[in-house]
């Protein structure tokens, strides 16, 4: 009999979460994660002989998908045992959490007279096989010398099973089956609507075919979040011609309008008035749609995108398996437990912090767990999002500062944004986050940010930047609009303040001809400036801006795009003729998009 570590997770976690069409499904996705590892997790707590070590609280915020144990005094088939009943444990309460009652039972009630659904049998079949949708997978390793050099051991097998595993597929009857979700595009799907059209067009799109996980992710009741359209448009509440239009601004409300737009702009003035209405619950104002002040036009005029914002932890395997602590903190099983402990702490207290985000950060909180996390944010909000990020992270540095190597960074973490227009498909945009910020990772070698342009048309911008270079880009930004950053959460600034702000800012054109300027100045392979005092030269001859308000602050962002042109051996990836060229285009995009009164393309 000895003492084992386990490390016991869900998969494909990521994938269940992204397969959505509508905010609501990965609102409930991410719901339906927490709940099954918190079930997970106070299973585990409740066995006897099992301690957690990650997290080591018993009562966290929020649980992660994935647990360190202690088992005291097993053996190997004991071991196994734990194992399998925690398999059970997490799994059997999926079809509970898809409805107030089973799933079949839930499925029953939600047909209507305007939904098909397939046959009994491959209900019944599909239903069996819902435990498999999420695997729980397990690895366990007998502490034979020290906790440190079992747990390198214990992460390794882990990251084996992992990447190892496979999901089973979904049952057939025997019979073809024509129907396959149109949301997962993997589980078969149980109902469809009978010809085109589903009874309920705010929920559910002509012609889908949803399987059971993915219907109940759009029917179960629950916290309502903001849509894409009403988080691109987030604006609208805070334009003083909104508080023309309502006395007590009912925003759940006027969502619900703003996810109708395209609609109604096509209606005639009285039936538009007559749907705001009973959206509204009250008479819409005659004002609304007449004059240039009526807030119809400050809706049109409002830019189009929202951002989809995620953050991951660095290395943060090589942490939780010794590799970045000092050797005194490894050697000694007590201190090593303690380390690891407070590191778990800090992450867990980093999450909460992000759960518990001001009112004054709008955006759509998707997931926060541990050093991962997801949130949908309007565009004027993700450099404050951004700032409040890196200032809850810095408590998780200070606490990895006492235990890392002395050759070795604290913790650090990188985050992407990816500018996305409210029309463009949700899931797909999911994908294409995951996918950007692991190559912001490899380009900047970890302790990055990337921010990425998604038009409609035309080609995407993209420039990653060091965490320290927030600011700066906050002030490019500021010095091509009549936006700042501080103007979050609060309503426009009066009409006086705006044209002071205007007479102060640059001209946005003087963006475009800094990138007409940058060729020749480089190095064949454009990943160096060979020639930086005649680029600086050439950036403040071009910008004529002597005597002008702005000719400080364009100073400060030239020095800072000479720098970012040389080559620098630390981040050779930061560098270069294309590094300059993003921060650019990226710069004058969103100088553009949040500029207040004008309208966006």
């Amino acid at each position: 009999m000895t003492d084992w570590l386990m490390k016991i997770g869900l998969g494909g976690v990521q994938r269940f979460i992204s397969e959505a069409r509508k905010t609501q499904d990965l609102r409930v996705g991410s719901q339906l994660i927490s709940e099954l590892a918190q079930s997970m997790g106070e299973t585990a707590d409740d066995l006897d002989g099992v301690t957690l070590m990650r997290p080591r609280q018993s009562d966290p915020a929020h649980w992660p998908h994935q647990l360190v144990l202690r088992l005291h005094d097993q053996n190997a088939d004991g071991v196994r045992q734990i194992g399998a009943a925690l398999q059970v444990k997490t799994h059997g309460p999926l079809a509970d959490l898809l409805g107030d009652k089973r799933i079949d039972q839930y499925l029953d009630k939600t047909i209507t007279a305007g939904m098909r659904k397939v046959d009994d049998a491959t209900i019944r079949a599909e239903l069996a096989a819902l435990a498999d949708t999420l695997e729980v997978y397990w690895v366990a390793v007998p502490i034979k010398d020290t906790l440190a050099s079992a747990s390198a051991e214990l992460f390794r097998l882990y990251d084996d099973r992992r990447n190892s595993r496979t999901f089973l597929g979904s049952p057939r009857t025997g019979q073809e089956q024509p129907w396959v979700c149109s949301l997962c595009g993997e589980r078969v799907a149980l109902i469809r609507p009978k010809g085109k059209h589903w009874p309920d067009h705010r929920l559910f799109k002509d012609g889908e075919k949803l399987c059971a996980l993915c219907l109940a992710k759009r029917v179960k009741p629950g916290k309502t979040i903001a849509s894409t359209h009403a988080l691109a448009r987030d604006r609208f509440f805070r334009l003083r011609r909104f508080a023309e239009v309502s006395q007590q601004p009912n925003q759940q409300a006027w969502s619900r309008v703003l996810d109708q737009w395209d609609d109604l702009a096509k209606l005639p003035t009285d039936a538009r008035l007559e749907s705001v209405s009973e959206t509204l619950g009250a008479t819409a104002p005659t004002t609304f749609w007449s004059g240039a002040n009526a807030p119809a036009r400050s809706i049109e005029n409002l830019s189009p995108y929202y951002a989809i914002l995620l953050y991951d932890g660095d290395r943060m395997g090589e942490w939780f398996t010794g590799d970045r602590l000092d050797a005194s903190w490894k050697t000694d099983d007590n201190r090593y437990e303690h380390a690891q402990g407070a590191l778990s702490d800090a992450l867990l207290a980093f999450a909460a912090d992000v759960l518990d985000a001001p009112d004054t950060l709008r955006g759509e909180v998707i997931y926060a767990g541990g050093d991962e996390g997801l949130v949908l944010v309007p565009v004027d909000f993700v450099i404050p999002w951004l700032k409040y990020l890196q200032a809850c992270w810095a408590h998780v540095h200070g606490h990895s500062e006492t235990y890392k190597r002395p050759d070795r960074a604290g913790m650090t973490f990188s985050a992407h944004v990816s500018f996305v227009h409210a029309k463009f498909p949700l899931q797909p945009a999911i994908h294409g986050v995951h996918q950007a910020l692991g190559n912001a990772k490899e380009i900047a070698d970890r302790d990055c940010l990337s921010l990425r342009i998604c038009p409609r048309s035309g080609a995407a911008a993209q420039t990653v930047l060091a965490w320290d270079e927030l600011e700066a880009i906050a002030q490019a930004i500021s010095l091509f609009t009549n936006w700042r950053p501080d103007d979050e959460g609060h309503a426009e600034p009066e009409a006086k303040e705006l044209r002071r702000r205007q007479q102060v800012a640059a001209p946005l054109g003087l963006i475009y001809k800094s990138l007409g300027s940058l060729h020749g100045f480089f190095t064949p392979d454009l990943q160096d400036l060979a020639l930086h005092q005649e680029l600086e030269r050439e950036l403040l001859r071009i910008a004529d801006c002597d005597q002008k308000p702005w000719q400080g602050e364009w100073h400060q962002v030239v020095q800072w795009l000479i720098r970012r042109g040389k080559i620098d051996p630390r981040r050779p990836g930061l560098n270069g003729e294309d590094a300059v060229a993003g921060i650019l285009k990226v710069t004058g995009w969103l100088a553009r998009q949040l500029e207040w009164g004008a309208p966006h393309a």
